[in-house]
């Protein structure tokens, strides 16, 4: 499976995981979480920061999120943990005929707006 950031349009794609959220780490802002204040690194780690620091609660109150929004989130990072238990830490996550994953997210990942956002982690394609 390759991963894509979708930070702003980005689209660089990355063999693994670890190698797309260092990108999004060193390559694009960051955002200031609007619950707490911390400043994260926008897409994955800043989904990640949202759900494993906060409650649903504030994370809805803070981003006057929707439960499609909050569910979305939640289930793209429990998506990822899968793969992290199924190859461990260690093991790469692609092999060559596995299908694209898209992270992606907007300018602020967390954001609700009047449209429904962008889930900070974007769609995975299988």
């Amino acid at each position: 499976m390759s991963w894509q950031c979708g930070i702003d349009g980005c689209g660089t794609v990355f063999a693994d995981l670890e190698s797309m959220v260092a990108h999004q780490t060193n390559d694009h802002t960051h955002h200031e979480c609007q619950v707490c204040g911390t400043v994260v690194p926008d897409g994955y780690l800043a989904i990640s920061h949202a759900f494993s620091e906060h409650t649903r609660a504030e994370y809805v109150r803070a981003y006057d999120a929707s439960a499609a929004a909050v569910r979305e989130r939640e289930t793209l990072l429990e998506e990822i943990g899968s793969l992290d238990r199924e190859h461990g830490p260690e093991e790469s996550h692609t092999t060559e005929n596995e299908a694209q994953t898209t992270v992606s997210t907007d300018s602020n990942p967390l954001a609700e707006s009047k449209s429904e956002p962008e889930t900070g982690l974007g769609q995975f394609d299988r």
